[in-house]
C-alpha cells in the first residue's frame, strides 16, 4: 500500500478497500472481526429488510465492498 494512500485513510478523507483494510487489520495484530466489528454493530434487531434496500440503493461497488465486509465477519476470517 503506498504511504499517501495510508495516510488518507488515517485522516478519514478515503476508505480502504477490502485487501487494505484486512493489510491494516494484519499490521495491527488484530482479526477481521476486530477490525470490522464496529462497523457491523447495531441493533440487534435491525430489520434485514431495510439493510438489503441499503444495499439496492449503493453503487455496485460499494454494495461489494459492504458484501464483502459482512462474508468476512460471518466467517469469522483472520488475515
Amino acid at each position: 500500500m503506498h504511504v499517501q494512500t495510508l495516510s488518507r485513510i488515517e485522516r478519514g478523507t478515503h476508505a480502504p478497500s477490502v485487501p487494505h483494510a484486512l493489510a491494516i487489520a494484519r499490521g495491527l495484530g488484530v482479526g477481521a472481526q476486530a477490525f470490522f466489528g464496529p462497523v457491523l454493530e447495531g441493533p440487534p434487531d435491525a430489520p434485514v429488510d431495510a439493510i438489503v434496500e441499503r444495499l439496492r440503493q449503493m453503487p455496485e461497488s460499494h454494495a461489494a465492498r459492504v458484501l464483502q465486509i459482512i462474508e468476512l465477519y460471518l466467517d469469522g476470517a483472520t488475515p
